[in-house]
């Protein structure tokens, strides 16, 4: 399934230039080259006195040449002597070190120093380009805006900044039992918590334009909504309607429509996903039940994004915790448990069952028991922290 994904060809480059302060989450077009270095210029991490340091003698006073303040253009410095400078203040020509103020004991025109033994050249002074050098790649195309990254980018004076075009992603509900928030629950029905929970994942991805479409069970009206979509969206994600039940048209009317890539997979919870084009229009299939609708998109959509923006996203963090339970009989899928770590060891979140969602809002992580194995309590298994499987 992952080699699938990875082949998904990305979509038709469109740039716009979008103001900086409407970029955040926004996808990048292109490459992000420094222009200027930041700092600009060597300046003072402290207030105090920039000096040479050939120049310290302890108990020796210097003459204050300057008082230099932030934001002010520095004369340079005179030789033995030294200047008043204050932290984000641009360093005189000339010097080489500051001494913070607190070592030192000032005089009327000049300053002593309390100790001269313990400084080396370059002591208290932030060099030019130690944030940022010109000619450094601060971004790559396809890399979210992130808020770290404005801040890089208004610090190169940056206005505006090339972004993809936001996706437009169709979410399709499918079964009679769903029913929208605000109406009343009858007998059989529930909520469609599955729209809110993927459209909000969705937007911590990035900026996407989401529509949304519910289905009843019927194989008309699901190859409608199929065919429909597929043509106005960049990406069509349906819940439910991939199992084997006779209610369940999605596989019909996909393959009606299109290519039918992946059906089922060996996994737990969400063996029932699928992956199809419609006129190269990817379909993703996620389970109707929550849990495995979540977790499936998780590990399935957004590599299937980020192949869509051409953006090479680094593996989800994991970790290697020890079980803190044993288990004796084999899973015949890899599982990815709801699980917590207490006392250092992964316990279990509480109720496996796909249907409970309630566990995902419990868990810290999931936990990834492998197939086919028996575990002994303390054997360690890949523990993926929620945050970072959401966010990373």
């Amino acid at each position: 399934m992952q080699s699938k994904l990875s082949a998904t060809p990305p979509l038709e480059l469109h740039i716009e230039h979008v103001p900086l302060n409407a970029a955040l989450n926004r996808r990048l077009a292109q490459d992000i080259i420094a222009q200027h270095p930041v700092p600009p210029a060597d300046n003072s991490a402290m207030d105090g006195y920039a000096l040479r340091l050939a120049d310290l003698r302890q108990n020796t006073p210097l003459p204050i040449c300057q008082r230099i303040p932030a934001g002010a253009a520095p004369q340079p410095l005179a030789a033995n002597s030294c200047a008043r400078i204050f932290t984000g203040a641009e360093l005189p020509a000339g010097a080489d070190t500051v001494v913070m103020q607190e070592n030192t004991k000032a005089l009327a025109d000049s300053v002593q120093f309390l100790q001269s033994e313990n400084y080396t050249v370059g002591d208290n002074i932030r060099p030019q380009g130690q944030d940022i050098s010109a000619g450094q790649q601060l971004a790559k195309q396809g890399d979210k805006i992130t808020p770290a990254l404005l801040g890089l980018l208004a610090s190169q004076g940056l206005t505006t900044v090339p972004a993809q075009r936001p996706l437009t992603v169709t979410l399709i509900s499918t079964g009679n039992e769903i029913i929208e928030l605000g109406q009343d629950l009858a007998q059989g029905q529930i909520y469609n918590s599955n729209f809110y929970a993927v459209s909000s994942l969705l937007a911590s991805w990035g900026c996407i334009n989401i529509k949304y479409l519910h289905v009843e069970d019927s194989l008309t009206e699901t190859i409608n909504a199929f065919d429909q979509s597929a043509k106005d969206s960049d990406l069509v994600i349906s819940f439910g309607g991939v199992s084997v039940g006779e209610e369940d048209h999605v596989k019909q009317a996909i393959s009606s429509l299109g290519q039918l890539e992946q059906w089922k997979i060996k996994l737990k919870p969400g063996k029932p996903m699928m992956l199809a084009t419609i006129n190269q229009t990817p379909i993703l299939g996620l389970p109707g039940n929550p849990v495995s609708a979540f977790v499936t998109f998780l590990l399935f959509a957004k590599p299937l994004l980020n192949a869509l923006c051409n953006t090479n996203a680094p593996s989800t963090a994991s970790f290697q915790v020890p079980l803190g339970f044993s288990i004796e009989k084999p899973r015949q899928r890899p599982e990815y448990l709801r699980a917590n770590i207490v006392n250092g060891q992964v316990i279990s979140a509480g109720n496996q069952s796909s249907g409970v969602l309630s566990s995902l809002q419990q868990c810290q992580g999931l936990a990834l028991i492998p197939a086919d194995q028996s575990l002994n309590k303390g054997e360690a298994v890949s523990f993926f922290p929620i945050e970072s499987l959401i966010y990373g």
